[in-house]
């Protein structure tokens, strides 16, 4: 009889022994699971953070690289010759029906009157054979306003009538944004837009009338003065570049 109860309490200490040792299993596959977790979500930490650092850097380098290149074109002495945008600006600043200018305590001159977003795309053909141009951002924007001489007052009133000293120092600011996945960089730039009368007794000043006069005519017009805007072709415009932030 004795022994009988001595192998029904070694056959229950070891039943009860090996309950014990699946429950130790059970947590330590638990542990390792939490721990492999754990370091998944680490790892995926660290390549979305990388991936963000990557985006975020793409986006400024893109963005102060078109800044440059924007301030070079703008600025240059043949503009009007060799850029798209700056005849457009020439177009249509000024034109307070198309294009009135930025300030938010009146209507009609708020963000949403003021502001023009323009996509910016790079040519496929070049490279060529189509080739993605390496690091160019998901998304590039510019965002455009002009504002009245920073001295004077209008409030609100039509500057197309202005006589050029009355109008001239116009601020251009040009927003460059640029956005890849989450991530979003932005340059801004001020330029200011100094008005002048042509002397017509002075060579160049002739050639710049008949470079304007011809914009009437131009074939591309609809490039840079889709509404067919009338322009004063006795005025000089110097664009200068005054700040980057």
């Amino acid at each position: 009889m004795q022994n009988k109860k001595k192998k029904i309490f070694i056959k229950n200490k070891y039943l009860n022994n090996n309950g014990a040792t699946m429950i130790v299993a059970i947590i330590m596959i638990a542990i390792l699971m939490i721990m492999t977790f754990s370091l998944m979500l680490v790892t995926y930490t660290l390549y979305a953070s990388s991936n963000k650092k990557a985006a975020s850097e793409r986006n400024s380098v893109a963005a102060n690289s078109l800044s440059l290149a924007l301030e070079k074109e703008l600025t240059a002495e043949d503009a009007i010759d060799n850029s798209w945008l700056w005849k457009y600006l020439r177009c249509n600043i000024l034109q307070n029906e198309t294009w009135p200018y930025y300030d938010s305590e009146y209507s009609g001159h708020t963000e949403d009157d003021a502001f023009r977003y323009f996509k910016l795309k790079y040519n496929k053909n070049y490279p060529l054979n189509g080739i993605d141009i390496d690091g160019f951002p998901g998304d590039v924007t510019l965002c455009m306003y002009w504002t009245p001489p920073a001295e004077a007052s209008y409030n609100g009133r039509d500057l197309s009538g202005l006589s050029i000293s009355e109008k001239t120092n116009i601020e251009l600011c040009i927003e460059i944004i640029c956005d890849t996945g989450s991530q979003s960089y932005t340059v801004k730039d001020t330029y200011e837009i100094s008005i002048s009368e042509l002397m017509l007794e002075i060579d160049s000043d002739q050639r710049m009338k008949k470079k304007l006069d011809a914009f009437r005519t131009d074939k591309n017009k609809s490039l840079y003065n889709p509404m067919n805007l009338n322009i004063n072709s006795m005025e000089r415009w110097n664009i200068n570049h005054i700040s980057r932030e």
